[in-house]
């Protein structure tokens, strides 16, 4: 790279070609990133390190730790994209370890968008082990963030499972998941649909007369709802 000045190509050639010396071999690209200096170092690492966590997710969270040490706001744009990469990959990996890491680091919207494509991934990729987590968790901020994920992937096969996951999120935050659990049923049969809702025990009367209006009238609202 001595023909390149410092800019933003630079940049970008040595973080692409840290991540694809890393996919190539680890020990060379490691050789390579020692001979660099300062920030380029540093994001030469990151991008090696998801890389890195395409196949061996958990030693990719070892050596990021020091990055998040010394970020601990996550604020850095190269930071918050090597670890989402990490966390995808643990998802499907590692989910346990994930999570765990995760849910230590600060809270902050960067804690937030990880949480949400990690529960997306583990979602997609193991249900019933997403499920197995879940089921335990008691009413909270924790459970409002994956039961939608889970209402999500059951709606369309499983509306009535779906339903039931919806009812276990908080009050506040829970309107719009019963829609998006009911809407495959209403868009079938709508009177399956009523009747599910009628039958719910763990809704208040105020959320069973709403969803039931709901079902009755709504026709336009179903690709929103399910996006």
């Amino acid at each position: 790279l001595p023909l390149l000045k410092p800019n933003e190509a630079r940049t970008e050639v040595i973080g692409k070609l840290s991540e694809q010396l890393s996919k190539f071999s680890p020990r060379i690209a490691e050789e390579w990133m020692n001979r660099l200096k300062g920030e380029e170092k540093r994001l030469a690492e990151l991008k090696s390190l998801e890389a890195v966590a395409k196949f061996d997710a958990q030693l990719a969270l070892e050596k990021v730790g020091k990055f998040v040490k010394a970020d601990t706001s996550l604020s850095s744009p190269d930071l918050k994209s090597c670890l989402s990469a990490i966390t995808k990959e643990l998802a499907e990996q590692a989910p346990e370890v994930g999570l765990q890491f995760i849910l230590k680091l600060e809270p902050s919207t960067t804690r937030r968008s990880l949480l949400d494509r990690f529960y997306d991934t583990w979602v997609r990729d193991d249900l019933v082990a997403a499920c197995l987590h879940t089921n335990p968790l008691p009413i909270g901020s924790q459970r409002d963030l994956i039961v939608p994920y889970i209402v999500r992937s059951l709606a369309e096969e499983h509306p009535i499972k779906a339903f039931k996951w919806a009812q276990t999120m908080t009050l506040s935050k829970r309107p719009r998941i019963l829609k998006v659990a009911l809407t495959p049923l209403v868009m079938r049969d709508r009177n399956a649909a009523e009747n599910l809702v009628k039958q719910a025990t763990k809704l208040n009367r105020q959320e069973t007369h709403n969803l039931v209006l709901w079902v009755r009238t709504s026709k336009d609202h179903f690709p929103v709802l399910l996006k």
